[in-house]
């Protein structure tokens, strides 16, 4: 089975080799225009980092998954790649591969589980995560939208639609998750704020001395 090599050759997969493959499926492209591709495609699920776009681009040109030939942009001499029968037998063997699950990083997670650090301060992360997954959401309807026109009968819309609507649902579950632990955090900081002041109002052991003294004496 074909594998797409790291730097190191050793067999070590790089998936940006398989980003570019990908994007390029949908036709030839300079390296600036792959790195247009990828943000308004696969990047809205797939954080791709750029400073490995070029050395891929050669990397995979040198091993005849990709074809290279000049262009011009403006100006400005550049190379034009688009993707080879092999690049093509190369991305469709990994497409059969079952996906490998990724270890989930969460910094906010994270400083949640370290809330009692500074509750409300946590507290104000999670409402800034409500807030951005509100805009993230219109942003991903909006999209829906737009692919349902420009896209409408091809054959690739229904998976393109479905790509899409994963983070829709991601972020429906976020801002559902964010209410409940906003309410459960504010909870939490209303119980610590009578507590406190329930300590603060309460009499003294000495002071209930004296309280009781002076009942006796009346």
């Amino acid at each position: 089975m074909s594998t797409v090599q790291g730097a190191d050759g050793a067999g070590r997969e790089r998936r940006t080799d398989y980003v570019v493959l990908a994007v390029l499926q949908l036709g030839p492209a300079t390296g600036y225009g792959v790195r247009k591709r990828i943000a308004s495609s696969v990047g809205n699920f797939w954080q791709e980092s750029f400073g490995q776009l070029y050395p891929a681009l050669r990397g995979l040109t040198a091993r005849g998954l990709l074809r290279a030939r000049p262009a011009s942009v403006g100006r400005r001499a550049a190379e034009e790649f688009s993707i080879t029968t092999q690049g093509t037998r190369v991305l469709r063997d990994w497409v059969r591969r079952p996906p490998r699950v990724e270890p989930e990083r969460n910094e906010l997670l994270l400083k949640l589980f370290l809330s009692d650090l500074d509750p409300r301060v946590v507290l104000q992360h999670v409402q800034s995560a409500r807030a951005g997954a509100e805009v993230e959401l219109a942003r991903l309807r909006q999209m829906l939208g737009d692919l349902s026109k420009s896209l409408a009968g091809a054959p690739s819309l229904p998976a393109w639609s479905a790509t899409v609507d994963y983070g829709v649902v991601v972020q429906e579950g976020l801002i559902e998750w964010c209410d409940r632990t906003i309410k459960r955090l504010e909870g939490s900081l209303m119980s610590k704020a009578c507590s406190i002041q329930c300590k603060e109002t309460r009499p003294s052991r000495s002071g209930r001395t004296r309280m009781r003294k002076a009942r006796s004496a009346s």
